[in-house]
């Protein structure tokens, strides 16, 4: 990327297009640039609208994998936790420890469930 001065003031005022250029000329091919991230762009109007709308100066989409993570208990509740991360092995270790956790922590809650005293149950959180 080129060295230059500070973007002007007032950028997240700028139309889309014109904080694209902007950015743009910090690198060697600006045209080659802005034709890359406009690709990313949603093909409907209306979705990429909503797209630009999720932040501030948005200039472009970024697709990432959309992973879960099933089997996370959460107050004796089973979920499955969306995970949108490029390192697969955040998502599968986060699996996999909700899934130990989740073998680990049924026979004590039944446990739990069936030993009572005053009318206290004991309550384990992972």
């Amino acid at each position: 990327m080129k060295k230059r001065e500070i973007i002007k003031k007032g950028f997240s005022k700028l139309i889309k297009e014109d904080k694209l250029k902007a950015v743009a000329e910090f690198v060697e091919n600006p045209s080659e640039f802005i034709s890359l991230l406009k690709s990313f762009w949603h093909r409907n109007d209306e979705c990429q609208k909503q797209f630009d709308e999720f932040s501030e100066n948005t200039i472009s989409n970024f697709h990432i994998p959309y992973g879960v993570s099933p089997n996370v208990i959460i107050n004796g509740e089973t979920y499955i936790v969306p995970m949108v991360i490029e390192e697969s092995s955040v998502v599968a270790a986060a699996s996999a420890a909700a899934f130990c956790a989740s073998c680990a922590l049924a026979p004590i809650e039944r446990r739990a469930a069936e030993s009572t005293m005053n009318n206290f149950f004991i309550i384990i959180v992972l």
